[in-house]
């Protein structure tokens, strides 16, 4: 028993030291968030307020939990919208019995919604989280261009068209890691 407790006790200020000299290392306080590989492409960039609307009421409290918690962590604000948006800048949670968003998001026209689906997720707490972080432009750690340094991928001749578009590679021109190294347990995994 005293030595599981010398153990926990070890690691825990270990990260403790390692977290200190992590954060001393950095010059820019922004640089002390947690960021992964995110788009940096200016013409797709946000607002800070954003308008959104469930259509699909199954998953209505999964959905407003995951946004207050993303808005509890980011500089978003999202604002809830009782009629659907159809020709302004926001977000849409539909069902069309998958679990994806549309791949067409990257559009920068202000005049048009984004489109989650989330009719078909079977774990609607990660997936849903997962989807929101995508479509605001978190890419997904399978997608990084270093991803061959981390992880293997094997045989796209057994994949489906779509199946190949979600491995290729982002470019390192349009994203960013921040120089963190490939975090497997991220929600934005591949899985999730």
């Amino acid at each position: 028993m005293y030595s599981f407790l010398s153990v926990l006790l070890f690691l825990s200020f270990v990260s403790n030291v390692y977290s200190s000299i992590t954060i001393k290392s950095f010059s820019n306080i922004d640089h002390l968030r947690n960021k992964r590989s995110i788009d940096i492409n200016d013409e797709y960039k946000w607002k800070t307020t954003i308008d959104y609307y469930i259509e699909y009421r199954s998953w209505r409290d999964v959905i407003v939990d995951s946004l207050r918690d993303i808005a509890a962590n980011t500089c978003f604000n999202f604002n809830r919208k009782f009629q659907e948006i159809t020709d302004t800048y926001g977000i849409i949670f539909k069902d069309g019995y998958k679990c994806e968003y549309d791949y067409n998001h990257r559009n920068p026209n202000p005049n048009k919604p984004n489109v989650i689906y989330v009719g078909g997720c079977n774990n609607p707490y990660g997936a849903i989280r997962k989807l929101i972080l995508n479509v605001l432009g978190l890419r997904g750690e399978h997608k990084r261009y270093d991803r061959d340094q981390y992880i293997n991928t094997y045989n796209y001749t057994h994949m489906t068209d779509q199946g190949r578009v979600e491995f290729q590679y982002d470019d390192n021109q349009t994203t960013e890691t921040y120089g963190f190294g490939y975090d497997f347990s991220s929600i934005t995994h591949a899985g999730v």
